[in-house]
Order: structure tokens, then C-alpha cells, then sequence
């Protein structure tokens, strides 16, 4: 009976090695399918957090406007310096001429004029003597005539120094509007480009944090199903090991059950002798009965 239980041992531990192999493959089986699934998610969550071909397009022709802001903001101030060039040696005389008329010097103008006042007067003096003869300047008339021509010249001797101080004035003050204007439509071209700059640079943060962020996502994937592959090298391990400690209940409880029929066989053969001895042909025949009841047990 051991022998069978034995047999019957080891048969159930065959049966449930196959069934942890069974459950070993089909772990084995899971874990390569979520495997290629988290693969192709992979694959296509790169390929939609890739730039795309607008979007590289749109990139493209960020650039290249970038790069024709700097060309035409470059040639700008090219042309600028050379204007300036041309103009600061004449602001540097207007300047120089303006302080020399504050401090009373009289303009260059004046000069032409004073010649042609003195043409003009002797011209009036020469009418006057012939008008009213040699004392000409004495008269009342006479003397009136040249008040007035005095007075007359020396206003616009006056009004001719101060246009020239104004003219002077208005081409400092238009040299230093120039300068401002230059200045501002420089700033707003580096300040244009530095934008355009900025565009660019956000569109392609946006990308790459895209793609950082499908990465992360793709990481996250990976972590879930790594190492699902060893829980059906677990559950193989898990039905060796059962099958061994199966194998040696099997093999014990056979082992047992072969040295208990021996032990009974011999207590069968001593008690049925002394029976024999002491009770004769009857009283052997009711041992031989008890001590098979008792061989059962033991064998049992």
C-alpha cells in the first residue's frame, strides 16, 4: 500500500509541475505581450511627440526671417554710420558757430551785407547831395533820410544774425533728431529680432518638452511590465520546488509503507508459533485470525 500511495505521490506532483508550467508559460506569454504592447506605445508615442513636417516648415521659416532681420538691421546701421559719418564733421562746425554767435561774434553773413549797406548808402548820399547840395546831412531831410536807412540796416543786420544763430540752432537740433531717430529704429530692430528670437526658441521648448514628456511617459510604461518576465521563471522555480518536496512525501510515505508490512509479517509469524505451542489445532486457528486482523493494521 505505501508503494501505491507513492505512485500516487509522485503522479500528483507531475500534475502540478505541469499545471505551474502551464501557469509559468502563460505568465511568460502575458509578460511578452504587455512587452511588445508597451513597445509599440512606445514607438508611437515617439512618433507623435516628433516635430512635424508643418511644424519643421514653420521652424524653417523662423529662421530664415531671423536670418534676414539680422542681414537688413546689419545693412541699417551700416547706412546710418555712414550718413553720421557725413554729418558730424558739419555738426561739428555748426556747433562751433553757434557758440561763437552766443558770445556775440557776428555771423559770416553779415559780412556780404555790410558791403552791400555800404554801397547802398553812399548811393543815397549821392542822391541827397544832389538834391539838397552839399549840406545835405545838416538838413532836416537829409538827416532823416539817413536815420532811417541806419536804422533800417541795422535791423536787418540784427535779423540776419539771429536766422543765422537759428539756422545753425535748427541743423544741431536736426542732427540730433536724426541721431534719436536712428536710435530708435535700431532699438525697434533689435528688439524685433530679439522677439522673433524668442518665437523661435518657444516653438522648439515646445517640441522638445513634448517629447521630454512622451519620454517620461514611455519610462513610466517600461517600469510597469519590467520584470514581469521573472514571475514565470518564479512559478517555474515555485513547481520544481513543489515537485521535489512531493517527490520525497511520495518516496517517505512508499518507504513507510514497505517497513511496516515487514514488521508485521514477523510479529504474524512469532505470535502464531507460541499459539500453536500453548492452545493446539483450535486455539491456532483463532491466533492465526487475531494476528492477521493485526498484520492489517500494520500494513494499513
Amino acid at each position: 500500500m505505501g508503494i501505491e500511495l507513492a505512485i500516487i505521490g509522485a503522479v500528483g506532483a507531475g500534475m502540478a509541475v505541469a499545471g505551474s508550467a502551464m501557469k509559468a508559460g502563460a505568465a511568460g506569454g502575458i509578460a511578452n505581450a504587455q512587452q511588445k504592447a508597451a513597445d509599440e506605445a512606445a514607438g508611437k508615442m515617439r512618433a507623435a511627440a516628433g516635430p512635424t513636417a508643418q511644424e519643421l516648415s514653420q521652424l524653417d521659416t523662423q529662421i530664415q526671417n531671423q536670418g534676414r532681420a539680422i542681414q537688413f538691421q546689419e545693412a541699417s546701421i551700416k547706412r546710418d554710420e555712414k550718413i553720421l559719418g557725413a554729418l558730424d564733421p558739419s555738426l561739428v562746425e555748426a556747433g562751433q558757430q553757434a557758440r561763437k554767435l552766443m558770445k556775440g561774434e557776428e555771423a559770416k553773413i553779415l559780412g556780404p551785407m555790410k558791403r552791400m549797406r555800404d554801397t547802398q548808402r553812399k548811393e543815397l548820399e549821392q542822391r541827397l547831395s544832389q538834391q539838397f547840395g552839399p549840406g545835405y546831412s545838416s538838413s532836416s531831410a537829409g538827416m532823416e533820410a539817413l536815420n532811417r536807412f541806419d536804422d533800417q540796416s541795422a535791423m536787418s543786420m540784427a535779423q540776419a544774425q539771429e536766422q543765422a544763430f537759428n539756422s545753425v540752432a535748427g541743423f544741431l537740433g536736426m542732427g540730433s533728431q536724426i541721431r534719436n531717430q536712428m536710435d530708435t529704429k535700431n532699438q525697434a530692430g533689435f528688439a524685433n529680432i530679439s522677439n522673433m528670437g524668442a518665437q523661435t526658441l518657444g516653438s522648439m521648448n515646445s517640441i522638445q518638452n513634448r517629447q521630454l514628456n512622451a519620454e517620461t511617459n514611455i519610462a513610466g510604461m517600461k517600469m510597469k511590465t519590467a520584470g514581469s518576465e521573472y514571475a514565470a521563471l518564479a512559478s517555474v522555480g515555485d513547481a520544481v520546488g513543489n515537485m521535489g518536496m512531493s517527490f520525497m512525501g511520495g518516496v517517505a510515505g512508499g518507504m513507510g509503507g514497505a517497513v511496516g508490512g515487514g514488521i508485521g509479517k514477523q510479529l504474524l509469524g512469532s505470535v502464531a508459533g507460541g499459539g500453536g505451542g500453548a492452545s493446539g489445532g483450535g486455539g491456532g486457528g483463532g491466533g492465526g485470525a487475531s494476528l492477521g486482523l493485526n498484520y492489517n493494521m500494520l500494513s494499513g
